[in-house]
């Protein structure tokens, strides 16, 4: 096909996505105590100097069998004083 050739998202290593992993966004000055692929994705970029995209990431963690939750925007109980 024409156009630029794909990068393979290996450049990656899995060492390198764990040390990310392991350490919080929010100390890194993101705007969320929970790693997204999103701020996965940029903290990578940042770091290393690769551009990654959003869905390569979700693809590499899901193939290290890496399980993400969707953070919650409701409280999971009823509120008692309602």
């Amino acid at each position: 096909r024409s156009g630029r050739p794909a990068v393979q998202s290996s450049q990656i290593a899995e060492p390198r996505l764990e040390r990310v992993l392991r350490s919080s966004p929010l100390a890194l000055g993101y705007r969320s105590n929970v790693w997204t692929y999103r701020t996965i994705a940029d903290r990578l970029q940042r770091l290393y100097g690769v551009q990654i995209s959003v869905r390569s990431v979700r693809r590499q963690l899901h193939a290290l069998q890496y399980a993400c939750k969707l953070p919650r925007y409701v409280y999971a109980e009823k509120d008692p004083n309602r």
